[in-house]
């Protein structure tokens, strides 16, 4: 695979994806704020869900449901507002986290601190400025 995790194109995200990229599997799965659209080519990781694109019907109605599911948004109406799905992400509780862990299996869920209403309970995996990531399983 060609490595595109350019420091330019990941922005604040390209120290923690060099870190993940060097310290996790490659078949580890993440949880991640929906707008950190570069996150999965700059890591190398999959991700649970993002506001990426979409390529099928069946895809984009689990699209949709992911996304409820890690906002805690009853419906998505109207044009889409990323700071009220980004608040709602970062509304998690540590019980939402091992809910949604128990049903999408993911190895690793990463916060931005700016959003950050807690710290949760569970071990951290990276720690910098702008961006926590704790292990999950």
């Amino acid at each position: 695979l060609v490595d595109v995790s350019e420091e330019s194109s990941c922005s604040f995200l390209y120290k923690p994806a060099q870190f993940i990229k060097q310290n996790s599997k490659e078949d580890s799965l993440f949880l991640i704020p929906l707008d950190w659209d570069v996150f999965r080519l700059c890591a190398n990781r999959a991700v649970v869900v993002d506001l990426g694109t979409v390529f099928t019907d069946k895809a984009i109605v689990e699209w949709h449901d992911r996304i409820l599911d890690v906002t805690k948004q009853k419906e998505l109406t109207g044009p889409r507002d990323e700071l009220q799905l980004k608040i709602g992400y970062h509304s998690l509780t540590d019980e939402d986290i091992r809910l949604l862990q128990k049903k999408y299996k993911f190895d690793y869920a990463a916060f931005e601190k700016e959003f950050l209403a807690k710290n949760y309970r569970f071990p951290v995996f990276y720690d910098d400025e702008n961006i926590v990531v704790y292990k999950t399983n």
